[in-house]
């Protein structure tokens, strides 16, 4: 559903970037113990060193750095979610995930740069995966409305999408908007799309067939 929307276009950007990552020195020297039964870990390391490093370079259509940031914290979550699937209820026992942290933070300051790696026990895999459905929609409204407008054929899919999106911002919207304790992302501004749940509802559909049912990742992402 958002495959080609330009927030997918920025997170393959992401993805095409690391993918030109040289050997890194730091990612290296601390996860060499778990790449036999690991062995994604140091590349994925090495890959968002690269996007740190490039970060207002390959995202050059977004002028916040805040958002910059942000994309490449749902980013990383999103590659270890799909990197190590059998953690992906528990990606906190990732025994490298700790190490990733200290190493992010100590690639951070080598390189002077101001955005931080999101560690926090309290967000699981599975709500910053939520998080990361309600910045991306909100991220692609506007070609959410074109593509419905442009294919009434589309009425159908995106029915049951927006649906979705309706049931996860309840649970957005108690994590950052209503609990001063929630589990949201700090420094990352999660709290944008607060009160603006009228914008999922103001989207509408002439529905002429209902859809099967489909995998929340699969609704959201189509990839």
């Amino acid at each position: 559903i958002l495959g080609d929307s330009p927030s997918y276009k920025l997170y393959n950007t992401l993805n095409e970037n690391g993918n030109k990552s040289a050997p890194n020195n730091y990612c290296i020297s601390r996860l060499q113990r778990f790449k036999t039964n690991y062995p994604q870990c140091t590349e994925l390391c090495e890959k968002y060193a690269k996007n740190l490093e490039n970060l207002s370079v390959i995202i050059q259509n977004v002028d916040n750095d805040i958002e910059r940031c942000r994309y490449l914290n749902l980013w990383i979550y999103s590659e270890i979610r799909k990197k190590f699937p059998r953690y992906v209820d528990k990606i906190y026992e990732l025994p490298f995930m700790r190490i990733y942290f200290s190493e992010f933070h100590l690639i951070q300051k080598s390189l002077n740069k101001q955005c931080i790696f999101t560690y926090n026990k309290k967000i699981s895999s599975d709500l910053w995966n939520k998080f990361k459905h309600i910045h991306d929609f909100f991220k692609n409204i506007q070609y959410i409305k074109s593509k419905i407008a442009d294919d009434e054929n589309n009425c159908s899919k995106y029915s049951e999408y927006l649906k979705y999106i309706k049931e996860i911002y309840t649970t957005y919207e108690s994590e950052c908007c209503n609990n001063v304790n929630g589990n949201c992302p700090p420094n990352l501004n999660f709290n944008d799309w607060c009160g603006m749940e009228s914008e999922i509802s103001e989207i509408k559909c002439n529905e002429t067939e209902t859809p099967a049912v489909s995998e929340s990742d699969d609704l959201a992402e189509s990839t």
